[in-house]
């Protein structure tokens, strides 16, 4: 079954809509707009397609995205070119492991004079930016770095997609039906897929006017030569296609197939004028924030930050955002930043002997030896990655700190003296680590580039209120504030890679290695944030701080786990532990659960009470909070709370250890990765333990 269909879901969960063929004869923008009309329950897609029509997958894009229900993108085999941009619509993306997702660069045809061509190729432009900026938004990559793996073709297997944050979940393998894929379309295709698939002849281009097709008039050519010069033409589909010479001919109408895409892109220009307007931006901003393709949300969250900095940005409280100090940055350009690169630091401690590798590492030991002197803190491994790396490709990040005071006087330490300065951290290497905590999903706050400990704010006794007579005045009172401390804390992580990845050069391995350290240092974290006892050395984790409550788990299913009963208790003990947090008057509409693997399908399987028809967890939520998942948190033990009041605390710069010797008789190198980090909370009392 090709097509566009929808139906409930057998579980009463929501819809389940299957996307299947090629995008713009299969899959159209018209049949998933008339699917989606008036509806707004949470929406799982099953997508399997190779691609198509770019302008048609940009509007089920648009249309997706603008859908107002949860939507859970499922990648039934391959999402390629068109497909993966549809993809990106979801607000979870779950790729099996043998699924693939393929981006690559936007391809067209053009018939007629030179300055048909051009606008031809002003139009490939435009479309290309839109996809690459969908691609950034999603992954959190640089714009360049995502220009790379589209003028790749990248096919990216589940694993990579995680990585690289174009997939948010990777599932057990699914079994891949065949599918008929256009001759010649992909120069790229991995042969484990090719092996799956049957090739055919491809559709035939359409062409946008009948004027310029008969405008163009051919003279006849042999077989070879227009086989030859077929190879070379292409489809605003946003892949390789094989036209016959009779291409000239065809007099196709696809204004209507277009109009959707086309009444998307006003609908997006026309919000984007109107904030701008609203925010006194100007009509030159909102021009150029059209012409980039910049998505609502992302013109949105920027014009925020604009007016946040025309008022001084005074703001105190930290709810779930990244931020930044600019005190760790040594001060790198731009154009030192781009060029650093971390294997050729690993490449030349691997053989300190070779003097090429040394030179070639130059500008990543000068930056080391400026970050160790700029910290003031020992340099632990082989190397630092400075903090300008870390936090490489920041908006702003250049114009200094910004001021985020509370308008009460710093004076005493209770009555201000806490407060810190921090500063808005919006992508980067931390951002890497952040994407992979499950805190951080949750809403933690993260603090990085920092040197030197650090006091978070917290309000321990709030103004006291009074009743006055007529011309009496209150007496004075203060806002009282408290602490957190944070200092430095070493996490440290192992990884071994082969000589021959290391001496891999581009983007591809250079993006992995940064992703995969990145992935090492947040493993810890989030365990330890959750379980550590504490002590000199290691932060103490929430299951061992003061005033966090405690909710013991009975009276439900039991399950077996590592051969011993554990029990997930019942409804009204989760409504037990809402209630503790709001008896502490830190109940917030931003809580959350957390929970493992073994909770969430205990707790799908429990209905509320014997009378009740519907089940504790549905559609990813109990109690109408959401419940996240992590498999750090141990057998039945569950997580209730407000994590916009963690706290996690990185110091500027990342130490590498190089050691060439533990494993060189099998060809590798053990890399250790050590970052200075502390966590904290606020308010514990805004967490329940579930046991």
């Amino acid at each position: 079954m090709t097509g566009v269909a929808i139906k409930a879901a057998a579980d009463n969960s929501g819809l389940e809509m299957a996307l299947i063929g090629e995008v713009g004869w299969e899959i159209t923008a018209r049949e998933v707009q008339s699917a989606l009309t008036g509806r707004d329950e949470p929406l799982t897609i099953n997508l399997f397609s190779y691609g198509g029509d770019a302008l048609e997958g940009l509007a089920i894009y648009s249309m997706l995205s603008r859908y107002a229900g949860r939507k859970r993108v499922i990648i039934d085999g391959v999402a390629a070119s068109a497909a993966s941009l549809i993809a990106m619509a979801g607000d979870e993306i779950v790729m099996p492991e043998s699924s693939f997702l393929m981006i690559h660069e936007v391809w067209g045809l053009g018939i007629g004079g030179a300055n048909d061509l051009r606008k031809e190729a002003d139009l490939i432009d435009r479309i290309s930016t839109a996809y690459r900026q969908a691609y950034v938004d999603r992954s959190g990559l640089s714009e360049d770095d995502v220009r790379s793996l589209m003028a790749a073709e990248s096919w990216l297997t589940a694993a990579e997609a995680v990585e690289f944050g174009f997939a948010s979940e990777m599932a057990p393998a699914r079994d891949v039906k065949a599918a008929a894929v256009p001759l010649g379309r992909f120069a790229k295709m991995p042969q484990a897929l090719a092996k799956l698939v049957e090739f055919v002849e491809p559709r035939k281009p359409v062409a946008k006017t009948a004027a310029l097709v008969d405008a163009v008039t051919e003279p006849p050519v042999d077989d070879q030569v227009a086989k030859e010069e077929n190879e070379e033409v292409h489809s605003l589909n946003g892949e390789m296609q094989t036209a016959s010479p009779a291409m000239t001919t065809q007099t196709i109408d696809v204004a209507e197939r277009e109009m959707t895409a086309v009444q998307a892109e006003r609908e997006r220009s026309k919000t984007i004028r109107n904030m701008c307007e609203k925010a006194g931006a100007g009509n030159e901003k909102a021009d150029e924030y059209i012409e980039s393709g910049a998505s609502v949300d992302c013109v949105r969250a920027e014009l925020f930050e604009l007016a946040m900095q025309a008022k001084g940005a005074k703001r105190v409280e930290m709810s779930g955002r990244m931020q930044s100090s600019a005190d760790g940055l040594i001060g790198m350009s731009d154009r030192e930043v781009k060029r650093y690169n971390i294997l050729n630091a690993i490449r030349h401690f691997s053989d300190p002997t070779d003097a090429r590798l040394r030179d070639a590492a130059g500008l990543e030991l000068e930056a080391s030896a400026a970050a160790v002197k700029h910290s003031g803190r020992e340099l632990q491994g082989s190397f630092r990655i400075p903090a300008d790396v870390m936090v490489a490709q920041i908006p702003g990040m250049g114009a200094g700190r910004k001021n985020i005071r509370a308008d009460q006087t710093a004076g005493g330490f209770t009555t201000g003296g806490a407060l810190i300065d921090t500063d808005l951290l919006i992508g980067s290497m931390i951002e890497l680590i952040y994407n992979r905590l499950s805190i951080t999903a949750a809403g933690a706050t993260v603090l990085s580039g920092l040197v030197g400990d650090i006091d978070i704010p917290k309000e321990t006794a709030g103004p006291t209120h009074y009743w006055v007579g007529e011309g009496q005045a209150p007496d004075a009172s203060e806002i009282l504030v408290g602490q957190v401390s944070l200092t430095p804390k070493t996490v440290g992580a192992k990884t071994v890679l082969t000589r021959r990845f290391i001496g891999q050069t581009g983007f591809s391995s250079e993006a992995w290695v940064r992703s995969h350290l990145s992935r090492k240092v947040a493993l810890g974290i989030d365990k330890d944030f959750l379980y550590s006892p504490g002590g000199s050395k290691r932060p103490l984790g929430l299951r061992y701080t003061d005033g966090v409550k405690t909710e013991t788990l009975s009276g439900g299913q039991a399950k077996t786990i590592n051969s011993v009963s554990y029990n997930f208790g019942t409804f009204l003990n989760l409504v037990e532990m809402e209630t503790k947090v709001s008896l502490a008057n830190l109940d917030v509409p931003s809580m959350a659960y957390m929970m493992n693997a073994h909770a969430r399908g205990v707790y799908k399987t429990t209905l509320e009470n014997a009378q009740s028809d519907f089940y504790v967890l549905r559609n990813n939520e109990i109690n109408g909070y959401p419940a996240l998942m992590s498999n750090q948190l141990e057998v039945n033990n569950s997580l209730f709370g407000d994590f916009s009041q963690v706290l996690l605390a990185f110091w500027s710069g990342q130490d590498i250890g190089v050691n060439p010797y533990k494993y060189q008789d099998s060809g590798s190198v053990e890399i250790s990765i050590l970052q200075d980090c502390d966590f904290g909370v606020r308010y514990p009392e805004a967490f329940v333990w579930g046991i």
